[in-house]
């Protein structure tokens, strides 16, 4: 799933910032919920099959990727979690207001028609990734086993 990013007019991953009092799965389950209406108990998490599991310990999901990219100035950077996230309907909740409405799931065959102007490259390669290669080998985890946080 992608969506046309209101202010940068061109479609990226659902996302956003990490507020500084929650933790990144929160974040990101928060995201989801202001922009597409899907709340954690509609998603799953695709996960590997061999991860870290510690009952001593609170573990996030493993994203798909982690990667900086630079962000307007040179200086200014982002350090990006990327999940492979799955749903069997559709959302329950709305999107928040002043969100985008340009919520689009793609297939593979589908990347080839976005160039660099309406995706950029490195969004591309991810959504190849993950539809080539995760949604075949990880398996999905309910998103709420990861958060007491229900956003």
């Amino acid at each position: 799933m992608v969506h046309r990013h209101k202010t940068l007019d061109i479609y990226l991953q659902v996302g956003g910032h990490v507020e500084l009092d929650e933790q990144p799965w929160v974040a990101l389950l928060r995201e989801v919920a202001e922009e597409t209406g899907y709340n954690a108990t509609q998603l799953s998490v695709l996960q590997p099959l061999v991860r870290f599991q510690s009952p001593s310990a609170v573990v996030h999901p493993q994203p798909v990727c982690v990667h900086t990219v630079p962000f307007g100035a040179l200086d200014h950077y982002h350090i990006d979690l990327s999940f492979a996230l799955v749903v069997a309907s559709a959302p329950v909740g709305q999107r928040a207001v002043g969100e985008s409405s340009d919520v689009r799931w793609l297939a593979l065959d589908d990347l080839p028609s976005y160039g660099d102007a309406d995706m950029p490259a490195d969004v591309r390669d991810q959504c190849r990734y993950v539809l080539t290669y995760i949604l075949g080998s990880w398996e999905p985890v309910a998103a709420t086993s990861f958060s007491a946080s229900d956003p």
